[in-house]
């Protein structure tokens, strides 16, 4: 029983660190390229850029806040304030004293991650240039836990050299003609720029988490507990199933995040590159002048 609960925890923390990781490289990621965006066509090219995003950024807290129970006081899905450049936000209530919600906060919190993570890859399989199942077989359906160091870098690099390699096969070989490519790609753009929680939202996050990891292990351990000979066959059976469904989210969602990841890496280092273009194209007028 203390070899089982120690994998449970270990396996636990390792699944929320690599949330937390994620969320934070996602947040520094979108914020620069943010401002890259807004360097180099503006603030309001940037906002151009925002409407999807922030509603989808706003509708997942929403969500969030609904299969938690909290209570929602008030809702903007997209009010940009350009004084303090808070484009939208949603104001909820819960109980403290409350377990589940108080780890509904890091769930809330990290929102936007979860869910950019899940609509960018349905973006990209509608334009057919990424599978599911292709994704998965790269991780041979093994947890972070059940791999060692090397075989979890391995595993990251190649997820990221296939999101490369199809969004290359976005730009280069789909008809860009059509219009609803056009809006996909669009979509993609905005969702991936606004897919990093705020620093309210990780602050959120971090007051929930120690609520959210002891649930998690407690549920974990139980399941893992009751898979034994002595519990009667039909439970068995149901315990089998959800122990199947929690390590397959975990595997699938680990895979989506570093998708995600990857395009806001490419998103970045574009927009780095536009900034640098514009600002060289405006040093190139104004000498000429």
């Amino acid at each position: 029983m203390t070899s089982l609960l120690t994998h449970t925890v270990m396996d636990t923390l390792i699944f929320f660190g690599v949330l937390f990781i994620g969320a934070y490289i996602l947040r520094w990621l979108c914020i620069r390229a943010q401002e890259n965006i807004a360097s180099a066509i503006g603030y309001r090219g940037l906002m151009y850029c925002s409407f999807p995003g922030v509603v989808l950024h706003e509708l997942s807290h929403a969500l969030m806040c609904v299969v938690f129970s909290h209570r929602i006081t008030e809702v903007r899905f997209f009010d940009p304030n350009p004084q303090t450049r808070q484009l939208g936000y949603v104001n909820h209530a819960w109980n403290p004293n409350s377990i589940f919600h108080l780890s509904g906060n890091f769930f809330i919190g990290i929102a936007p991650f979860l869910m950019g993570a899940v609509v960018v890859f349905l973006l990209l399989w509608s334009m057919g240039v990424m599978d599911l199942h292709q994704v998965m077989a790269l991780s041979d359906g093994k947890r972070l836990i059940e791999r060692d160091l090397d075989e979890n870098y391995r595993y990251a690099w190649l997820t990221a050299e296939h999101t490369i390699v199809s969004l290359q096969a976005a730009l280069t070989t789909l008809s860009w003609q059509s219009l609803l490519n056009w809006l996909i790609g669009y979509l993609l753009l905005s969702i991936i720029l606004h897919a990093g929680p705020s620093k309210v939202d990780m602050q959120g996050a971090r007051e929930g988490a120690s609520a959210a990891i002891f649930v998690w292990i407690l549920i974990t351990f139980g399941v893992l507990l009751l898979s034994r000979d002595e519990t009667p066959i039909f439970l068995l059976d149901w315990l089998a199933w959800l122990r199947y469904w929690m390590e397959i989210t975990q595997v699938t969602f680990a895979a989506l995040a570093i998708v995600l990841i990857t395009c806001a890496v490419v998103l970045y280092v574009s927009s780095w590159m536009l900034c640098l273009a514009v600002g060289r194209r405006f040093a190139l007028q104004q000498s000429a002048a």
